[in-house]
């Protein structure tokens, strides 16, 4: 039996998604880099548009916005749903990357931060509830240490 479309959870579909993928962008005149499959480059009137790719996750980098736009057009005639986001500051895989100061580039993973907040406040809380409960007599210190805008994870310390 021969499997004619690749099925989500599927041993290969992965592999199958990144073949596909790899052949769209190599049609529109993006060369996998030799060192890195996951990364992919185009040379067009004298400038270099890069694209890092993560499962369907497409990083595009250019200094000309006229090679950036027409490599994002050739990708939309591709693929009829995709999302664009551009800027100074662009999220990317739980990082945002901040392009406003010329010639530097900033990552910082405070995406990444504001979500563990929110999943690991309620944990640490309910953890702290239940060791009291369970050693009453047990004095507990507790230091939540969040920032003012609150992007710092919380972190907890009980003493004896």
């Amino acid at each position: 039996m021969k499997l004619l479309k690749a099925l989500y959870g599927c041993v290969q579909s992965s592999l199958l998604w990144y073949r596909h993928l790899k052949s769209s962008l190599e049609s529109i005149g993006l060369e996998a880099n030799a060192k890195d499959d996951c990364v992919f480059n185009l040379n067009r009137d004298g400038y270099q548009c890069t694209a890092c790719v993560h499962v369907d996750d497409v990083f595009l980098t250019c200094a000309n916005n006229y090679v950036l736009d027409c490599v994002i057009l050739d990708i939309n005639n591709s693929y009829n749903e995709t999302t664009v986001h551009r800027g100074d500051s662009s999220p990317y895989l739980g990082m945002l990357f901040d392009f406003s100061e010329p010639g530097v580039a900033m990552v910082s993973m405070v995406l990444q931060h504001r979500q563990l907040h929110r999943i690991f406040t309620p944990i640490l809380c309910t953890a702290i509830y239940l060791l009291h409960y369970a050693y009453p007599s047990m004095p507990l210190y507790v230091s939540l240490d969040c920032s003012a805008d609150g992007v710092s994870p919380p972190s907890g310390a009980i003493r004896n």
